[in-house]
This record gives C-alpha cells, structure tokens and sequence, in this order.
C-alpha cells in the first residue's frame, strides 16, 4: 500500500499529498478495525448521520450564500460598465 502511495505522490510532486494520503491511510484502517455492528446497536449510527447531515447542509448553505453574493456582484460589475 505505501509503495502505492510513494508512486501517487511522485506524479504530484507535493510532500503534503504524501502527508495527507499515509494519514487518510491510517484514519480507514483505524476505522475499519471497530465493529460496524456496535454503531447500530448503541444507536450511535444515528448520531453519526445527524452530524454528516447537519455538515452537508452546512456546506450546502455556505455554496448558496456565496452563489448570491456572486451573482450581487456580477450585477453591481455589469452596471458600472
């Protein structure tokens, strides 16, 4: 798997790729060695999606705001002109 990793961060180049790709690495397998099973029965499953939920509505809200500021802008640009 590293030497996957090694030839991935030779082609970009950018030692934080490396960084980023050996943590993601450790992250998964660190996730992978719980039991799924235990998520269910303690109900925490339910936690987990109510965050990832509430995380992709956050990001959802953020890209709208900001496609409104952008198109406000893009008027105020096209009047001054």
């Amino acid at each position: 798997m590293l030497d996957k990793i090694a030839t991935f961060a030779s082609k970009v180049g950018n030692p934080k790729i490396i960084v980023l790709a050996f943590s993601l690495l450790v992250i998964d397998n660190g996730l992978f060695a719980q039991n799924n099973i235990s998520f269910h029965t303690n109900g925490k499953i339910y936690l987990v999606i109510g965050v990832l939920a509430a995380i992709f509505i956050g990001i959802i809200g953020f890209l709208v705001y900001l496609e409104r500021k952008l198109n406000k802008l893009e008027k105020q640009i096209n009047n001054n002109e």
